[in-house]
This record gives structure tokens, sequence and C-alpha cells, in this order.
């Protein structure tokens, strides 16, 4: 015979607070929480130059939706393009959080970049595919 449960006790909280209570417990201690330090930075509206390296890009691998949804990448990845030595960690740390707890980027996004890595390696072939560092680990 199984025996009746007594009353159960719970305490009333919102849902943020549920979310933030699993966020605690799901995340690691060691990930630093950088939506408390992190101040927004005002928009940068897409450069001339970015706008132009844009269409240099086959329409294939072309970035639209990270270049409308963040202007400040396109405009980085512009500055860096020509430069593996440069660009090649740019594009990794875009992919690979390395700092544990970021959200990442909308699927859309994720997809253009994931596109436009496997582009830049056939165009400047540098000492190592981005992949490789996450093989390994």
């Amino acid at each position: 015979m199984i025996k009746p449960l007594d009353s159960l006790e719970f305490e009333r909280i919102s849902i943020e607070e549920a979310n933030k209570a699993i966020d605690r417990r799901v995340r690691p201690s060691t990930v630093k929480d950088w939506d408390s330090e992190r101040r927004p930075a005002p928009p940068e509206p897409l450069t001339d130059a970015a706008a132009a390296w844009l269409g240099t890009l086959p329409f294939a691998v072309r970035p639209r939706a990270l270049a409308r949804q963040f202007p400040r990448i396109a405009n980085r990845l512009c500055e860096l393009w020509k430069r593996p030595a440069q660009c090649d960690p740019y594009l990794k740390q875009l992919i690979v959080d390395e700092r544990g707890g970021r959200k990442g980027f909308p699927p859309e996004v994720a997809a253009e970049l994931s596109t436009l890595v496997a582009h830049y390696s056939s165009v400047y072939p540098y000492r190592h595919s981005i992949w490789d560092d996450v093989l390994r680990k």
C-alpha cells in the first residue's frame, strides 16, 4: 500500500528568478558573468569599405545577415580579410567559444560564418584549419 504524501511546501517565484537559479546551477562557477560587466557599445554602422568588401565576395558566401545584425563584426572582418595571421584567429574566436557561457549567433549568422570560414580557407590557405584546435581538445 502506498502511503499518501503530506502536502508539499513550495515558494512562489517568478520565471525570471527560476531562470537565474537554473543558470547558477548549470553554468560552471568559473564562467565569468559578462552581462553585468559589459557596457553596451553604441551601434556601429556598416562602413563603406565593408560594404565594398562584401561586394567582392562570391554571392553564395556573402554574410548578409551578419552585416545586417552585427555590422561591427563585418567591419572588423573587412579590416582583417587580407591578413591571415590576424583573420584566422578572429574567425576562430567567432566560431569557437573559448570564454564559456556565450549565447552564440543566431542560426542564420552562424551558418554564414561557417560558409565564410570555408571560403576563407580556400582563398587564404594558412598554417592550419581553425578546426584543428577544436579537434585537439
